[in-house]
């Protein structure tokens, strides 16, 4: 759906339609749209990657609906392309698992999958960067992947081995890291009033909540879809999560605001490799 959008620039409600018509999307769209899918996935593949037991429950979620032809087009602007992406990190503050909508570098890896394909992206210590790349919808890949799970719990069964096998015997029992304390880079789109001292004031909340603000990029009139407003997209510093939440909230509550249209995660891919490899 993603991937229709930034190529076409068509909007949410018709892409959704046509992926439902080819079967990409599920009649009920929920579980694809709103991350349920990708938030089973991560917490699966966080389960086995870190040794410790990861449920739904463990994952932040929040689904694509939000996202519409303009955050596309400016992501693309500025160097960005937004992808669905359920992420998992074992830092020393705690398991840091995800699903959201973000901005990653139009350059790297991840960006170029499109489409129907899916992708897994693993670093480690001392292998560095590797990534798994396939079909992930479709009535055959489907098909594909629910056999073969079904042969291995046939194998597990039939052998006496308990599920999940790289969790049961170890169990670390690993600490979740609260979404609150997340740092990273955000996006955030408002629709401003278009008169004198609005945007001041809205770099003034943001400053309130120690946001610091790398980019202001105010969309030509006529686009922001709200009259007497613009559409003015801020590009901050890197920032917690639980000031940038604080910050939206008092944005959506005073008059030089007729909407917080958009708030979303800039992901530091970066800091995925620092450290690895080192030696």
């Amino acid at each position: 759906i993603l991937s229709r959008m930034d190529a076409e620039g068509a909007d949410y409600a018709d892409v959704l339609a046509d992926a439902q018509a080819k079967g990409y999307a599920e009649a009920d769209p929920s579980a694809d749209v709103d991350g349920f899918d990708a938030a089973s996935k991560t917490a699966i593949l966080a389960s086995i990657g870190f040794g410790t037991r990861v449920t739904t429950d463990d994952v932040y979620q929040q689904g694509i609906r939000t996202i519409g032809a303009e955050d596309i087009a400016q992501a693309r602007e500025l160097g960005y392309t937004i992808k669905l992406l359920g992420i998992a990190r074992n830092t020393d503050a705690g398991v840091d698992v995800r699903v959201h909508p973000t901005l990653i570098p139009a350059d790297h890896m991840l960006a170029k999958v499109n489409g129907a394909m899916n992708a897994v992206y693993v670093v480690g210590d001392a292998v560095g960067e590797t990534m798994f790349y396939g079909a992930g919808a479709g009535s055959f890949p489907t098909a594909s992947a629910v056999v073969g799970d079904i042969l291995s719990l046939s194998e597990q069964i039939s052998r006496g081995v308990a599920p999940l096998p790289e969790i049961e015997p170890y169990g670390h029992n690993l600490a979740f890291k609260p979404m609150d304390e997340l740092q990273t880079k955000y996006y955030v789109r408002l629709k401003v009033a278009d008169r004198v001292g609005a945007l001041s004031e809205t770099v003034d909340i943001f400053a309130k909540h120690n946001i610091s603000i790398s980019l202001i990029n105010q969309v030509e009139d006529g686009k922001s879809g709200v009259s007497d407003a613009c559409s003015v997209i801020f590009l901050t510093h890197r920032a917690l999560e639980k000031d940038v939440q604080a910050a939206a909230a008092e944005l959506a509550s005073v008059d030089c605001v007729a909407e917080v249209a958009n708030v979303l995660r800039i992901e530091d891919v970066e800091a995925w490799t620092e450290g690895v490899m080192a030696n």
